[in-house]
């Protein structure tokens, strides 16, 4: 579910609860959904040439520039916080870092990994992180 963060009312906090993954664009993701959602690009594109060809090379200056890459390293070596235990019967937790809610697996079997604790991400594996203690 992707919406700004400004206008959520806590619908983050509801969502997180009933288990929805939820997932916060930074600012360019917004601006870039804003221009590139075609209501909003028609209505930019309505105007004198001159505007009309400025929108346009700043739209296509912002797809160049997208950031927001799901499988994204930034990540690696981070920490995070807990959200949703990891143990051996239900080895698929969930982890928030940098405000992105992620789905996570504990690289060590053994030990369990409780809500509220810490984690360092050591590794991406498709969608979901391998994460330790520190």
């Amino acid at each position: 579910i992707k919406y700004h963060p400004f206008g959520n009312n806590y619908v983050a906090d509801i969502l997180e609860k009933e288990g929805a993954e939820v997932i916060l664009p930074d600012f360019m993701g917004f601006v870039k959904f804003m221009a590139t959602h075609k209501i909003t690009f028609n209505q930019l594109i309505k105007t004198d040439k001159i505007k009309a060809k400025l929108f346009k090379t700043a739209i296509k200056l912002i797809k160049n520039k997208d950031n927001t890459n799901m499988n994204n390293s930034a990540v690696l070596g981070k920490k995070g916080i807990v959200i949703k235990k990891m143990d051996n019967a239900n080895p698929v937790g969930q982890v928030k870092v940098n405000g992105e809610l992620w789905s996570a697996i504990k690289s060590d079997k053994d030990k369990p990994i409780n809500v509220g604790e810490s984690v360092i991400i050591e590794k991406i594996d498709g969608v979901k992180l391998l994460v330790r203690k520190p």
